[in-house]
């Protein structure tokens, strides 16, 4: 499954401070995309928003334009490791993987 993810007018912030502003981007499905950025420039933000671990303060994510916090078609098809779980390996990572998405595979 493939689909297309758009972020309009995304903002996310931590207290004070603003990570995410104003975002609008388009993801096409197909491609391979890669985030480069300093420290504390919101890549990890935005994985996190697309993973649905976090909501965003103001605007909309969507996948195929359905909203995918906690939706559980689309969300049956991400998996992210957070940088907090540090005690997980990608040993298993990959087993987590495997038991939870049944098109996983190394």
């Amino acid at each position: 499954m493939s689909f297309d993810i758009k972020l309009e007018q995304v903002s996310v912030r931590y207290r004070q401070q603003t990570v995410l502003h104003d975002l609008s981007l388009m993801i096409e499905a197909g491609k391979i995309y890669g985030l480069i950025g300093r420290n504390g420039a919101g890549k990890t933000t935005l994985l996190s928003l697309l993973a649905s671990y976090i909501e965003p303060d103001a605007g909309k994510v969507t996948f195929d334009g359905e909203e995918p916090f906690e939706h559980p078609v689309w969300m049956s098809q991400v998996a992210f490791v957070h940088k907090t779980n540090r005690r997980v390996s990608i040993f298993h990572a990959d087993n987590i993987c495997r038991s939870v998405f049944n098109r996983w595979s190394r």
